[in-house]
C-alpha cells in the first residue's frame, strides 16, 4: 500500500465544502454570481461519522492569494467567513477550505468559483411593438432580463433575452386609442441594471385611416 494510504479504521480528518456567497445578487441567489465586492462566504463541515463535524476550525484559501483567514463551524458543521474587509475585484475568484479538529486535517475541498460583475448591461433596445395586444421585440445583453415599463404606470412585464440577445415580451396592452409610451431597462445575471431605452411611443391622437372605396 502506498504510504499515505489510510490505515483501515483510521479517523480520517473532517471534510469541508464552500457552498455559497453572501450577498449572491441578480436573477439567481445561488449561482455564485454577484455585483458585491464585499462577500462573506459560507459553507460545511464534516466527515463520514460525523464526529468531526462540530467546531472544526475552516482555513480559506484563496486562488493567487493564499490562506485569507479562519473561521469555526458551529455544532452541527455549518460556519461562514467575513471577507468584507478585503473588497473584491471584477472577475473570477476560487476558494478552497480546509478543516481541522482534534489534532485531525482534512484535504482541501473543491474550489468554489465567485465571479464579481459590477458593470451594467448595455442599454436595450425596443425595436418593434405590434399588434393588439401589443408584442414587443427588441435586443438585450445575452441573458439578461428586458423589463418592459409604461410611462406613468411603471412596470408591465418582462422578458429574457435569449443567447443571442433577441427578446420577445406577449402583452395584454391593447391601446385602442390611448397614447402611450414605453420604455426598456436590462438587467444582467449579477443584478447590474442598465439605463432606461429611449422611448418608443403611440400617438393615440392620429386617426387610423380608413379605406372606404377602391
Amino acid at each position: 500500500d502506498s504510504a499515505n494510504s489510510p490505515e483501515a479504521g483510521a479517523i480520517q480528518g473532517p471534510t469541508s465544502a464552500v457552498t455559497g456567497v453572501n450577498p449572491d445578487t441578480g436573477i439567481s441567489s445561488t449561482d455564485a454570481i454577484t455585483n458585491a465586492t464585499a462577500v462573506t462566504l459560507t459553507g460545511t463541515a464534516g466527515d463520514t461519522a460525523g464526529a468531526l463535524a462540530a467546531n472544526s476550525t475552516i482555513t480559506l484559501s484563496l486562488a493567487g492569494t493564499g490562506v485569507i483567514g479562519t473561521t469555526t463551524a458551529d455544532a452541527g458543521g455549518l460556519w461562514s467567513f467575513d471577507y468584507t474587509g478585503m473588497p473584491l475585484s471584477a472577475g473570477l475568484h476560487s476558494f478552497t477550505a480546509i478543516a481541522s479538529n482534534g489534532g485531525y486535517t482534512g484535504l482541501e475541498s473543491a474550489a468554489f468559483n465567485v465571479l464579481v460583475d459590477t458593470t451594467p448591461p448595455a442599454v436595450p433596445i425596443i425595436a418593434a411593438a405590434n399588434g393588439s395586444p401589443l408584442v414587443f421585440t427588441g435586443t438585450a445583453e445575452p441573458g439578461s432580463v428586458v423589463v418592459i415599463a409604461r410611462t406613468g404606470v411603471g412596470a408591465v412585464g418582462s422578458a429574457t433575452a435569449d443567447e443571442a440577445g433577441n427578446w420577445t415580451y406577449n402583452s395584454s396592452i391593447a391601446l385602442a386609442s390611448d397614447s402611450a409610451s414605453f420604455t426598456a431597462t436590462a438587467t444582467d445575471p449579477a443584478g447590474n441594471t442598465s439605463p432606461a431605452s429611449a422611448p418608443l411611443a403611440f400617438d393615440g391622437s392620429i386617426a387610423v385611416p380608413v379605406i372606404t372605396a377602391i
